[in-house]
């Protein structure tokens, strides 16, 4: 009996059959044959970067670094087994550029050099391969330079009745460092202040865009240059304008005594001011000093005061100094030698004992018409003991002079007189 023929036999006889088995036949023969038989090849590695600090220690001994730091990078090609360079990365090639030739500031094109990273690996680096072969580099001496910060605050409006007063900065100076041609290409820096459109009836805090200018008032590239803080405030002053008088206060008046026997003027009648608007609306007018009627006052008398402004406020008219004089054709003077010196309100468990006999030469000034009544006998010399430190033994004391009685006539100048403190 002739015997059947397989099912698996029928595949041979079909043609598609023996075309994919040649294909898978072929490819196990060409993977046998790469892995055993030619296992060596070349391949390109891309995307390595330039390690340009690799040997800066022959550029940091001429004083010089890099100035510009562009992100360089290169391709290298190389050989080797395929099992070890189809596992090559750019972190396992170092590529670094020749500074031999680096003598002084400048810019230079520099040879590549590729290596290794890890000489173990078994793969070489094909000769001449690196692309690009050269790179770029400026070198030069990097220093620093201090700068005072200017504002430019063009554009800022003030409202009716405001100033904008000169703007300041926080901080009021910046440090520069960068390329010595760079720095040293720098005249001015300034602060840029932005605030067009709006109309101000207050101060602003603002952050400041710093520019650099030259000599010339050019502006600067700035991209080589960094500064030793990253922002700089603006404070732009808005101040609200005023007129104010001016007034002298008059000090120790004695009691009783007519103050509208002391008719003054001043050199200047009122200034104009600029402060915060808030403190401005309080001021009514601007007491520029005292005067002390009892110790400083005199006939021919001419007392000069300074004209200060508080903190924020600024004097629009830079009128300094003013001139008090006062009117004294009403007035009459005469000097009297003081004998009735009196130590009153003595402290408890102390005896005051008055040495001095007599004050000569005392002033007494007021009108004609009651100056005239007054004698010698009607003025008194008062020492308040208890502004006394309660220590036995000697002291000149302040004496003030009191005229009883009188309300236009009143003792000028400064008198003192020698006590004896006493324990009881």
């Amino acid at each position: 009996m002739k015997k059947k023929p397989s099912k698996f036999s029928h595949l041979f006889e079909n043609n598609q059959f023996n075309v994919v088995i040649s294909i898978v036949a072929a490819v196990i023969a060409w993977l046998l044959v790469s892995l055993y038989v030619n296992t060596e090849d070349t391949v390109t590695i891309k995307n390595i970067p330039v390690d340009l600090d690799y040997s800066s220690s022959v550029y940091q001994a001429l004083d010089l670094s890099i100035v510009d730091t562009p992100e360089y990078t290169v391709s290298v090609r190389v050989s080797g087994p395929r099992s070890v360079i189809n596992g090559l990365s750019a972190s396992d090639i170092l590529v670094y550029p020749q500074m031999s030739g680096v003598t002084d500031a400048g810019r230079y094109d520099l040879s590549l050099t590729a290596v290794k990273a890890d000489n173990s690996k078994d793969f070489e680096i094909v000769a001449g391969s690196i692309s690009p072969r050269t790179v770029s580099v400026r070198f030069d001496h990097v220093v620093t330079k201090k700068f005072v910060v200017e504002v430019d605050a063009t554009g800022v409006q003030p409202a009716e009745g405001y100033i904008l007063d000169k703007a300041f900065t926080t901080p009021g100076e910046l440090t520069l460092s960068g390329p010595e041609s760079e720095v040293n290409a720098v005249s001015r820096v300034v602060a840029e202040v932005d605030l067009t459109g709006q109309v101000l009836t207050e101060s602003q805090l603002v952050t400041g865009t710093i520019k650099l200018y030259d000599r010339d008032n050019n502006p600067l590239s700035q991209n080589l240059i960094t500064f030793d803080v990253d922002t700089v405030e603006v404070t732009v002053p808005i101040l609200k304008k005023a007129t104010l008088p001016l007034a002298v206060e008059l000090t120790g008046i004695p009691d009783g005594l007519d103050t509208s026997i002391f008719k003054y003027t001043l050199s200047v009648d009122s200034i104009n001011v600029a402060g915060p608007g808030s403190r401005v609306d309080e001021l009514e007018k601007l007491t520029v000093g005292y005067l002390n009627i009892a110790r400083e006052f005199k006939l021919d008398g001419s007392y000069e005061f300074d004209i200060t402004l508080d903190s924020g406020f600024v004097n629009l008219d830079n009128i300094t100094k003013v001139t008090m004089n006062f009117d004294t054709s009403g007035l009459a003077s005469k000097t009297v030698e003081v004998t009735d010196i009196r130590a009153v309100n003595a402290p408890s468990g102390y005896d005051i004992q008055v040495e001095t006999a007599a004050i000569h030469d005392v002033t007494l000034i007021g009108t004609p018409e009651e100056l005239a009544t007054i004698s010698a006998e009607d003025v008194v010399g008062q020492i308040d003991a208890s502004d006394i430190s309660a220590e036995s033994g000697q002291q000149t004391v302040s004496v003030q002079m009191k005229i009883p009685g009188t309300t236009t006539v009143f003792a000028a100048g400064s008198y003192t007189a020698l006590i004896q403190v006493s324990a009881q």
